[in-house]
């Protein structure tokens, strides 16, 4: 059993301050920037992206750019950048925040760079265009009732209206032992080198991302902190098999249907099974629309521990995501709102399904390993 370090000390990235973003004045009818025609805002667009890139070997620029509504206001509020040499990234507008991003070499942008469309955006994962009058989602394909979008625009609502206080000083964050600053912002890990190279996990085939993000979280203790978290049954290449996952589903399910449940309806299943393996570990839950979540996942992996994190408990499962987070980058005389995570999102195929950079915002529940 090997002792990381990440589990002991935080990773320290290269950071910058991040400055504002000027808002892109464009006609409602034009969707589409190139960089010859905003060079000023492109360029503290990709200070922004820069300070927050998981690829430090790299200077992303700016290719072209999709201006994105929102279902909270109706009007433009986010920006998708298409990146060179790779990669891609969506602001909020108002406060430059990052809301995701990835900066793989196989990524790719969840909008396509045409002119004449009408998208919309409402968080990691939900992609939205807008064609004769029908909302349907780039992502499954799928057209989206009034009730979808009702909720889009509720949960977004309350996710604006807490980005904007910048001027407020988060005393809660200046209080924790991290990294030294650099520049403004600074940064943790967790497992940073197991988790963005992790390509061996079960399949999320239905629903069931709590029970594989948990597999996966329990495959990173196993390897760190104590190799009776995942009997070497399950072990399978540089993490655990769909065997475990299945497993896992089998005591959180039982005779039940499998699909979407929240990390605290799974706690007691979960449980459960680390006790019936000798574990002395206990997986705990925080969840909350409040600060309190966002400031548990910071404060854990600033600890050295990854952790659960879930998308929005207003949301139906069929929009709900659970990952495992293992990195931040925040700065501490700034809410905790403006944090942005590093995830494992437990989706297979390309290094850029898994490997993926997020905004707190969309995250109201952590669930993390107490000793």
């Amino acid at each position: 059993m090997k002792k990381h370090p990440a589990f002991r000390v935080s990773r320290i990235f290269r950071l910058c301050a991040i400055p504002l973003l000027l808002l892109l004045l464009v006609s409602p009818t034009v969707s589409v920037l190139s960089a010859a025609t905003a060079p000023t805002a492109f360029l503290q667009a990709e200070t922004v992206i820069n300070a927050r890139s998981t690829d430090k070997n790299v200077s992303f620029t700016v290719a072209s750019s999709v201006r994105l509504k929102s279902f909270a206001t109706g009007d433009f509020e986010y920006t998708m950048y298409t990146l060179f040499p790779y990669g891609y990234a969506i602001l909020y507008d108002e406060t430059a925040e990052l809301m995701e991003a990835v900066f793989t070499a196989d990524a790719v942008a969840p909008y396509p760079v045409l002119y004449g469309k009408t998208f919309y955006y409402s968080g990691p994962g939900n992609y939205v265009v807008l064609e004769n009058g029908v909302y349907r989602s780039l992502l499954t394909e799928q057209t989206l009732q009034a009730t979808n979008i009702q909720a889009f625009a509720a949960l977004e609502y309350e996710v604006q209206s807490t980005a904007v206080k910048h001027c407020q000083t988060s005393a809660a964050l200046q209080t924790l032992a991290v990294s030294p600053r650099y520049g403004g912002s600074i940064a943790v890990s967790a497992g940073w080198d197991y988790f963005s190279n992790l390509s061996d996990f079960g399949l999320n085939t239905e629903g069931t991302c709590t029970v594989l993000a948990a597999a996966i979280l329990f495959g990173y203790f196993d390897e760190y902190v104590n190799d009776a978290f995942v009997p070497s049954a399950y072990e399978q290449g540089n993490g655990t098999s769909e065997a475990f996952h299945q497993h896992l589903n089998d005591l959180v399910y039982g005779s039940n249907a499998q699909g979407g449940i929240f990390i605290r309806d799974a706690l007691n299943a979960l449980n459960q099974y680390l006790s019936s393996r000798g574990v002395s570990e206990r997986l705990q839950s925080e969840h909350s629309f409040n600060y309190n979540a966002r400031y548990k996942i910071i404060t854990e992996l600033s600890d050295g521990r990854p952790v659960l994190a879930s998308a929005s408990d207003d949301l139906g499962a069929d929009w709900d995501h659970t990952v495992v987070v293992y990195g931040a980058a925040f700065d501490p005389y700034y809410p905790v709102e403006t944090a942005t995570l590093e995830m494992h999102t437990g989706h297979h195929g390309s290094t850029s399904n898994y490997r993926f950079v997020a905004s707190i915002l969309w995250f109201y529940e952590c669930g993390y390993i107490v000793n």
